[in-house]
């Protein structure tokens, strides 16, 4: 991961963690579909966060727009399959109810079905992983 972009974070850490609207593209089939993850995000001049096996984006907007042009305009026409290539959740918070307490290092509600992403909700934040 030589390769820079100044919109695009690295982060040494199996274990990322998102906020707000994210979406969430696997690293292997940005690079099969497009051929590199920093040649991407600098062409569409787009930002996010990697640790080189998903790619994050994040918007603070619900429903998020930025995110939706990406997923219509760039994701689509490569041939990007939602779940098979990309996911997209909300940040899940928790109060003090009794809902919340039942959601504690629980999946990310809307992505738990996806085969090759892990998450967790906690009070520290939600975090996602990749599964092999």
């Amino acid at each position: 991961m030589e390769e820079s972009n100044e919109l695009l974070h690295y982060e040494d850490r199996e274990i990322l963690k998102i906020s707000f609207s994210t979406l969430i593209i696997r690293v292997a089939s940005l690079n099969e579909k497009y051929g590199s993850l920093a040649r991407f995000a600098e062409a569409a001049n787009l930002w996010g966060s990697t640790n080189g096996k998903l790619y994050c984006l994040s918007e603070m907007m619900m429903p998020p727009p930025s995110i939706d042009r990406i997923i219509d305009d760039l994701l689509h026409p490569m041939g990007m399959i939602h779940k098979e290539d990309f996911a997209f959740a909300y940040e899940y918070l928790l109060g003090k109810c009794e809902i919340s307490r039942k959601m504690v290092d629980q999946p990310i509600p809307g992505i738990k079905d996806i085969s090759w992403l892990g998450s967790k909700v906690n009070y520290q934040g939600n975090f996602i992983w990749y599964k092999d």
